[in-house]
């Protein structure tokens, strides 16, 4: 009974190291997800600014 406990607890431990060890990953890649997709915003509003501007020349 007491081994049986004992692989049970590790094996709870186990998953909970997995799911922290997962959920850490996962805000990383948010993380740089956003912060990438804020730095290809502020791309595309850059390029869209001459392009305006160009087609306002015109």
């Amino acid at each position: 009974m007491t081994e049986f406990a004992v692989i049970k607890k590790s094996q709870e431990n186990g998953f909970v190291d997995f799911c922290s060890s997962y959920y850490k990953s996962l805000c990383v890649v948010n993380y740089l997800t956003s912060f990438y997709f804020r730095q290809f915003i502020i791309l595309l509003k850059m390029s869209e600014w001459p392009l305006a501007m160009g087609s306002a020349n015109r």
